[in-house]
């Protein structure tokens, strides 16, 4: 099985695993489902392989250690964040070079766009309840019990007063 072939099955894989398991979880939950996955089509895998760094003959282990090792060909780093920052690629760079792997995937699991706004539009509602609630409720937030500050308002500067 060529590199090619091998990273179809792996982004496949994760495709199957991302919309079985959704958003939000750890990495680790992500890269254990995916290891199965990739298993039980056939495909040797290891998990957190170490990837030593060889100099002068010498083999120096720094505790890089790639997600997952796919048929001794391709190299997945997976991540469950909002966006791929430059040193994740970095990482997976330096996984490529110290293996002498010629492919790697990042493969990034995250929340899809709407449910973010779906999220952050009921946070706001509860809010807005809350502080209703409160100045009905003896001025105490019924979430918390605790009391709610609100500023005094300005005073009116009156005609008289200087500016």
């Amino acid at each position: 099985m060529t590199e090619n072939e091998v990273a179809k099955q792996i982004v496949d894989a994760a495709y199957r695993v991302h919309t079985s398991l959704g958003p939000g979880l750890l990495e680790s939950a992500y890269e254990a489902v995916l290891a199965y996955e990739l298993e039980k089509r056939g495909l040797c895998t290891v998990r957190q392989q170490a990837v030593p760094i060889v100099y002068q003959g010498t083999r120096i282990e720094m505790g890089f250690r790639a997600d997952l090792i796919v048929e001794d060909k391709v190299i997945v780093e997976i991540k469950s964040v909002e966006a791929i920052a430059p040193v994740h690629k970095k990482q997976l760079l330096t996984h490529l070079r110290l293996a002498d792997k010629r492919l790697g995937l990042l493969i990034k699991f995250q929340r899809r766009a709407d449910q973010r706004r779906y999220h952050a539009h009921r946070q706001r509602h509860a809010r807005l309840i809350s502080r209703k609630d409160a100045k009905i409720a003896n001025k105490t937030s019924p979430i918390s019990d605790t009391p709610i500050l609100r500023e005094k308002p300005t005073p009116r500067r009156s005609e008289a007063e200087p500016r």
